[in-house]
């Protein structure tokens, strides 16, 4: 169900990922691979991920998608973008979803870089139709890791920030882990980095704190 705070989340973050699509444009990095960029937006998708959920992280990847290539005016490299874009989602999607104990915000988010190239280059051979490409594959890896622990580090450094900061209340995207920590259960899931303890105790002082006010 989408309510009004989530879709006024959603509209932010999809607005931040345009700004930080457009001024990674501004600024030159060499990358001796074909299609390999810092994916400075992609931190708005981790970010996403952890805060409202996959549903949500694929409907701000999508709208993202979409509207950098009507603003940049490059709709052929729509596609591309597309494929990269829905494909790493959906991987840390299914990681965060599965195996949120065993990786952390980083490895999630290497794991997305990596996709991302993997999804383009399919397209690519596809356009192209030639799978040569395929030789940039292990570079396209190195790329993808590189940037993906970047961009993973920089999620986790923001959502960290958020939960200190009033103006952004600790949203867990499961209602049922408000309830577990309102009812003094010892085990819940929260969608942040760090260990379960600290992920128990944070939890349990916004809550506290909602009480006092």
């Amino acid at each position: 169900m989408f309510t009004t705070s989530r879709l006024a989340r959603g509209g932010l973050l999809v607005a931040l990922s345009l700004v930080l699509y457009i001024v990674e444009g501004l600024i030159p990095v060499p990358f001796i691979v074909p299609g390999a960029k810092l994916g400075l937006a992609n931190i708005v998708t981790v970010v996403a991920l952890a805060m409202l959920g996959p549903r949500d992280a694929f409907v701000i990847v999508t709208l993202r998608t979409f509207l950098a290539s009507l603003i940049t005016g490059n709709l052929t490299s729509f596609w591309f973008s597309l494929a990269g874009a829905i494909l790493s989602t959906l991987v840390m999607s299914l990681a965060y979803i599965r195996f949120r104990e065993a990786f952390s915000l980083a490895g999630i988010s290497i794991l997305g870089g990596i996709f991302h190239n993997i999804g383009q280059l399919f397209v690519a051979s596809i356009v192209v139709g030639t799978y040569g490409i395929y030789s940039y594959l292990p570079l396209l890896l190195v790329a993808g890791t590189c940037t993906g622990y970047f961009v993973g580090l920089a999620a986790s450094l923001i959502i960290q920030a958020m939960r200190s900061n009033p103006v952004f209340p600790l949203y867990m995207h499961d209602a049922q882990d408000m309830k577990d920590v309102q009812a003094g259960h010892q085990h819940i899931q929260t969608p942040y980095p760090g260990n379960r303890r600290e992920r128990e105790n944070t939890a349990r002082q916004v809550t506290a704190g909602q009480v006092a006010k």
